[in-house]
């Protein structure tokens, strides 16, 4: 796959059907992440001009955490969640402010017909980009596939005229230091939270494999969105993109805490895999048997499968 006529999607515009991430959007339990959210911010990314909108209505402070204002107006801020976050109940803002939290633009996301892909040219570039930083030979440089994977990394159609990621793309990829910015939780029921994204967007030949490393990750986990199972395996695998640690892991199988992986996830405890689940007998007796054993550790969320090895990148 080497141009993006080389792509494979349904594509929404030809076939008559809205993208799904449209209709989830609009469902109560769907909003924008706060390490999502903070990573746009801090790298100046398009998509937090455009792409999500502002808290629909004034936020209460409930709580007591953070430095957030007693009153948040309507429309003042872009604000997502914080992975764990124990929200009030129901779809009212009246009892769940978190409703009132970002979410997508779908007026601009339907009029501009985002595919939806099993495989894109930024993914293909960026596989590519890392394979060059490892020394393989994959045709180009590293720097010649990122820059190439964020150039087509937006998630509108590629036959759209007026797509906003275009026209703020090169003040992007120039962007040389990462803004400081601190995630703040309206309702105070979460505390402040600085910022872990502290790369470049522009290519710098001087830094270290690591960092480089860092930089294709990132950028690669936001052209994957709004897919997640290629970023959840880059996270494993590599450490990257920093993301906040999750609140309250013990409300998972207790075997994550706030310091897993603290070296190279800055703190991330994230689930390294689904645990086994099945009522069917034989299923069972096969797990049993040889899927479990072949583990190397317990059934449990923070185990590591063979591929995802507490180790340095390089």
């Amino acid at each position: 796959m080497s141009q993006s006529s080389h792509e494979f999607a349904l594509y929404a515009s030809v076939l008559g059907f809205d993208h799904p991430i449209v209709q989830i959007s609009e469902w109560g339990d769907s909003r924008l992440g706060a390490s999502f959210c903070s990573m746009l911010e801090s790298l100046d990314h398009p998509y937090v001009k455009y792409l999500f909108k502002k808290n629909t209505e004034a936020i209460e402070k409930t709580g007591n955490k953070g430095s957030a204002p007693k009153t948040t107006p309507a429309e003042s801020v872009i604000v997502g969640m914080r992975d764990g976050t124990v929200p009030g109940i129901g779809q009212s803002a009246g009892t769940n402010s978190y409703i009132s939290f970002s979410k997508l633009d779908n007026q601009y996301m339907n009029s501009h017909f985002p595919p939806c892909y099993f495989m894109k040219l930024s993914e293909v570039c960026f596989l590519r980009a890392e394979g060059a930083l490892r020394g393989w030979n994959m045709g180009g440089s590293a720097q010649q596939f990122y820059e190439e994977g964020i150039r087509y990394a937006f998630l509108e159609d590629r036959d759209m005229d007026d797509i906003k990621y275009k026209d703020m793309l090169e003040d992007y990829m120039n962007v040389t230091k990462a803004k400081d910015y601190t995630y703040v939780d309206p309702t105070g029921e979460t505390p402040d939270m600085p910022s872990v994204t502290k790369i470049p967007v522009k290519w710098d030949n001087s830094l270290d494999n690591e960092k480089k490393l860092e930089m294709i990750i990132t950028q690669k986990y936001i052209a994957s969105y709004p897919y997640s199972y290629e970023s959840w395996v880059d996270l494993r695998r590599t450490g990257y993109p920093r993301l906040f640690p999750v609140l309250n892991p013990e409300d998972g199988d207790g075997s994550l805490t706030m310091g897993d992986n603290a070296e190279y996830c800055s703190g991330l405890n994230i689930i390294r895999r689904l645990p086994w689940f099945t009522d069917d007998p034989q299923t069972k007796e096969d797990l049993n048997a040889t899927g479990l054993p072949a583990l190397g550790g317990p059934d449990q969320q923070a185990t590591r499968l063979w591929w995802d090895v507490d180790a340095p990148n390089f």
